[in-house]
């Protein structure tokens, strides 16, 4: 697993989102500002998390909107630059009938976690704990934090199970553990319950 690619992974959801839904805004009239600050403030929201530590330098974008002055005394000043976000709960996309607007969830914590100096992270590197905190809760009361979880995004290619013990085998997902996100293409692991 890797940790190293996850920014790279957020500049471009955050990228194909804003590009994607430029031509609905364009189309229902709202102007380009609007979007702009969408973009910023959802870029906001992953700096405040926390993660990633060390995100990549925007990617300035050149592009042609015929609605723009052409003329550089005209022109608006440029956006604020771009940096990556952790985004929250995917919000519904149904169509259903929803009379409110979606609002940001409350900020859990008020300050981030501490982050170590030098991170030495690799690819491969083992991320078990040891069995010295066994004794901790399951429900998470070993968890640093309020609301503190390790949550695995992911999709199964094969499940075994004999008696107690599950053998899984995943693939295509995010791993978030001890406020780390972690990229996969196939992952394995053995469990007891």
């Amino acid at each position: 697993m890797s940790n190293k690619i996850v920014p790279s992974a957020y500049r471009a959801i955050i990228d194909d989102v804003m590009l994607n839904i430029r031509s609905e805004f364009e189309e229902f009239g709202v102007e380009e500002h609007v979007l702009a600050e969408l973009q910023s403030k959802w870029e906001a929201k992953v700096v405040a998390s926390g993660y990633p530590p060390n995100p990549p330098p925007p990617h300035p974008q050149h592009l042609h909107h015929p609605h723009q002055p052409q003329h550089p005394a005209l022109a608006q000043p440029p956006p604020a630059p771009r940096i990556p976000q952790v985004d929250g709960p995917a919000s519904s996309s149904d169509g259903g009938s929803s009379s409110r607007s979606p609002s940001p969830p409350p900020p859990s914590q008020s300050q981030p976690a501490p982050r170590p100096a030098a991170d030495t992270e690799e690819i491969g590197s083992d991320l078990d704990d040891d069995d010295s905190d066994e004794d901790d809760d399951v429900d998470g009361a070993g968890n640093s934090g309020e609301g503190a979880q390790d949550i695995v995004f992911c999709t199964y290619d094969k499940v075994q199970r004999v008696k107690n013990k599950w053998k899984c085998v995943l693939k295509d997902g995010m791993i978030h553990i001890n406020g780390r996100d972690y990229l996969f293409a196939k992952c394995g692991g053995e469990f007891e319950w």
